[in-house]
């Protein structure tokens, strides 16, 4: 699915992020719950979901490696993944954890970001 089409189906995106190193890959957090990862010609190349979570994302980011991908849930929820692939066009996402954060239990949290060289922290807002 090419890149605008996501656009005209998914009118609320809330969050993008991008690998710096090579724009390879573009990770969009959606109001579906969903998250897309997109290539650098706008083709969709994985869908990160979970099944039964019915609210919106508010952030997505990638660590430095391109191989983790978090994102915040509007629930206040963190939900960890890995996306596995060949580098051209099939890619494999697996949640690796879900994590109840934020501040107060249920408030949305609107910010998230791996820092750190080696072993990246990940931060909350």
């Amino acid at each position: 699915m090419k890149f605008l089409q996501v656009l005209q189906i998914y009118h609320f995106i809330f969050s993008s992020h991008h690998l710096t190193q090579t724009f390879v890959l573009m990770s969009i957090a959606l109001a579906d719950g969903s998250t897309r990862v997109v290539n650098g010609r706008g083709v969709c190349v994985a869908i990160l979901e979970l099944p039964g979570c019915n609210s919106h994302l508010t952030a997505v980011a990638w660590d430095s490696s391109g191989t983790r991908i978090a994102t915040s849930v509007a629930t206040g929820h963190v939900i960890l993944w890995k996306l596995e692939g060949d580098g051209r066009s099939r890619y494999y996402p697996s949640c690796t954890a879900i994590l109840q954060g934020g501040h107060a239990p249920g408030r949305p949290l609107y910010g998230i970001r791996y820092c750190g060289s080696v072993d990246q922290v990940l931060y909350l807002n």
